[in-house]
């Protein structure tokens, strides 16, 4: 990346980003940004020096870093992204463990990672601070963990990624060389597998998994077909778990829509992945008297607004930018404490070898003793 071309994207920044219009005032308007125009101007003065020296990795991870240091999730620089080692991670607990791993490393599938390529996994996040576009620490730990298969990331994170890849465990000494391409095997369904949406059953209970709901998707029929088949008056759950955005328009359109007219009631499964329009969608069903179930969410949600995409910019760079902004609690009149479940609960290892969700037992027993009051 040359100066200049670093001159032309900071200047679609400020020309769209609400914190650099004269018409706003970042101090109150803009409250979850990290520092101020004259700091990030400095920042930028400070790669304009460098940066044409910088090798694709280091470009990558300036500017990850310089969008990131806005402390707004929707500005950020969008690295090309490379296919995903087949090595997967999850968080559970205040752990990181093995989700997806080589055939020949089966058994230590689910155990405790601390440390790939020699560095600890603590660091490792901590760095990840810096790279990820963020308003909360949830957001940028779930986004570290889900990004750990991704090369691209790896390398920003000082992570060599070859045929195989430095991994060691907590309940050993032995630093293991696992390889990245390989057939591997997973943990145990459900919680290995994210879906986009689609209605199912458990003991009878519908359960409807919504994440980027959009109607381009191919399913999208059978999807509507299977919401509008649900009995009225039947107690749902809604699992929003790992929804990192979405359309709310679409989920209004539809979910909410059938759910009011049905006369359905039931839960609502949150995590830490929970985020943006899903949890949009969870105050909408709170609303409606859904109880939450699961991890505590982030802190209160402030902001909250539309990205513009810029693609293949000067041939090469791809990066979004917010245009507009407004405030969800004063918009929503949100209590300061939105992000607490109303039933708490965390996922056990011995939950995760058995391939049981825990989060989903509970919200089937919660179900059947409010089927029992009607």
């Amino acid at each position: 990346m040359t100066p200049k071309q670093l001159d032309s994207i900071v200047h679609f920044l400020k020309q769209n980003h609400p914190a650099f219009l004269s018409r706003h005032h970042y101090e109150s308007k803009l409250p979850y940004l990290k520092i101020s125009e004259a700091e990030f101007d400095k920042k930028v003065n400070y790669l304009k020096d460098r940066i044409s020296a910088y090798s694709d990795t280091q470009v990558n991870c300036a500017m990850c870093n310089l969008f990131a240091s806005l402390g707004d999730a929707h500005t950020s620089f969008l690295y090309p992204r490379q296919k995903p080692i087949d090595i997967g991670f999850i968080k559970c607990g205040n752990g990181v463990y093995l989700s997806k791993v080589d055939k020949d490393f089966e058994d230590k599938l689910l155990s405790r990672v601390i440390s790939i390529d020699g560095q600890d996994i603590e660091h490792l996040q901590n760095k990840g601070y810096a790279l990820i576009s963020s308003e909360t620490k949830e957001w940028t730990n779930y986004s570290t963990i889900k990004n750990l298969s991704d090369p691209g990331f790896l390398a920003m994170l000082g992570v060599r990624v070859g045929e195989n890849i430095a991994i060691k465990f907590a309940d050993d000494d032995k630093v293991y060389d696992i390889p990245t391409k390989s057939a591997s095997v997973s943990m145990p369904a459900p919680l290995g597998h994210r879906y986009f949406y689609e209605v199912t059953y458990k003991d009878d209970i519908p359960i409807i998994r919504y994440e980027i709901c959009k109607s381009k998707y191919p399913n999208w029929d059978k999807f509507i077909s299977d919401l509008n088949s649900i009995r009225p008056n039947s107690h749902i759950v809604v699992d929003l778990r790992g929804n990192d955005g979405g359309d709310t328009d679409v989920f209004d359109d539809n979910i909410i829509n059938v759910i009011k007219e049905k006369n359905l009631s039931g839960v609502a499964l949150v995590d830490s992945g929970t985020f943006s329009s899903g949890l949009l969608a969870a105050l909408n069903l709170k609303e409606l008297g859904f109880t939450w179930v699961g991890e505590k969410l982030p802190q209160s949600m402030i902001n909250y607004g539309g990205a513009m995409f810029f693609e293949n910019f000067q041939g090469k760079y791809n990066f979004k930018v917010t245009t507009e902004l407004y405030n969800l609690k004063k918009a929503f009149n949100l209590p300061n404490q939105t992000n607490r479940p109303d039933e708490p609960v965390c996922h056990t290892i011995k939950a995760l070898q058995e391939g049981r969700d825990l989060m989903l037992e509970r919200a089937i027993e919660l179900c059947y003793p409010k089927r029992r009051e009607k």
